[in-house]
């Protein structure tokens, strides 16, 4: 199967450090803990969405920032071993390139220590919107300057975007309580940005963090989640649940049909959907780490094929899995799962 859009992923990019651990170890000054090797990968939206897309066979762009550092010199190379065109990576001069210490165990959800880095200075005036059918922006809480005057910059972004006829999709990133996201009137930037959103693809814990929601997510709270995304004027949500799945709920054809050209012209085929989307078991864990990215792009992946919701997000779903077993989805298994699930009646 051919991929018939392209995709430009922007905002947040990082280089990852994943230490082998048996335990977190106690921040006991003078203490010296032996840890396992480490790990040095190239993370965040941008990497973990858009080189599973590229990995996938669909033709993808990437945009984003990095410093002029080493870890920054570290990033382009690792983003150029996937050969992704990197001319919209912009080396900002006097920042440090972002970073997460990523501490994972057997048995245990991760915990990020992350510095923002030159992601800070991402204005969304980087993007390139030439030669593009599907912009994703990934993980605005950890990009502040998208943010700034009630997410103007974001807004604008999309607004150009809608302009031309391209189809928009955004995901977030859990919300640090100490952070100056944490300050966002998260309930007011939705209601003004969604209307030019049109996939959202949060997972439950991030927004649970942006809109200070204490209850223990349960099925309800993510249903209701995704629901009020729809209300405010997005055209499909996908709200992921961890091991859950996820929930997606989409607007009617009127509100799909004013949709970038990408999804307006499948409206009648990812319209007026509310359905669970279960998990697909991995065969093996080797880290959730990026997991919830690549779940994106395998619904964007069904998208760019032009196939409707019910394939696309369970598409997501074998996305997240090979996510999870450590590895990305070649184009032929991709397609292997895409005829599938033709077979099996999804469309």
């Amino acid at each position: 199967m051919t991929a018939v859009h392209s995709v430009l992923v922007a905002g947040h990019l990082c280089i990852d450090i994943t230490p082998e651990l048996t335990a977190v170890p106690e921040l006991v000054p003078g203490q010296l803990y032996e840890i396992g090797p480490a790990q040095l990968t190239v993370g965040g939206c941008v990497a973990n969405t858009g080189l599973a897309l590229a990995s996938a066979g669909v033709p993808t762009l990437v945009c984003s920032r990095v410093g002029n550092d080493p870890l920054g010199e570290i990033a382009r190379r690792l983003l150029g071993e996937h050969r992704v065109d990197l001319d919209d990576v912009t080396t900002t001069s006097g920042a440090a390139t972002s970073y997460s210490i990523v501490l994972q165990m057997a048995d245990h959800d991760r915990t990020f220590w992350h510095h923002p880095g030159a992601n800070a200075l991402f204005t969304g005036r980087e993007v390139n919107l030439d030669r593009v059918d599907i912009l994703h922006v990934g993980y605005p809480p950890l990009l502040p300057a998208l943010l700034a005057d009630d997410a103007a910059p974001l807004i604008k972004l999309f607004k150009e975007a809608r302009s031309r006829g391209i189809t928009t999709s955004l995901d977030l990133a859990v919300v640090d309580p100490r952070s100056r996201a944490a300050e966002v009137d998260w309930r007011r930037v939705f209601a003004l940005i969604m209307p030019y959103v049109d996939i959202a693809t949060p997972s439950i814990d991030d927004l649970t963090s942006a809109l200070a929601i204490a209850q223990v997510p349960d099925d309800d709270l993510v249903e209701e989640c995704a629901r009020r995304l729809v209300a405010d004027g997005c055209a499909v949500a996908v709200v992921s649940a961890g091991a859950r799945g996820a929930f997606v709920v989409s607007a009617g054809e009127d509100r799909l049909a004013a949709a970038g050209a990408s999804l307006s012209s499948v409206r009648s085929a990812w319209s007026s959907t509310a359905e669970w989307v279960l998990a697909t078991a991995p065969q093996v864990v080797v880290s959730t780490t990026g997991a919830g990215d690549t779940a994106t792009a395998g619904l964007l992946y069904g998208l760019a094929q032009g196939t409707g919701i019910r394939r696309a997000t369970r598409l997501a779903s074998r996305f997240a899995a090979a996510a999870i077993e450590g590895r990305r989805p070649s184009a032929g298994e991709a397609g292997r799962w895409a005829a599938e699930l033709a077979a099996a009646g999804l469309d």
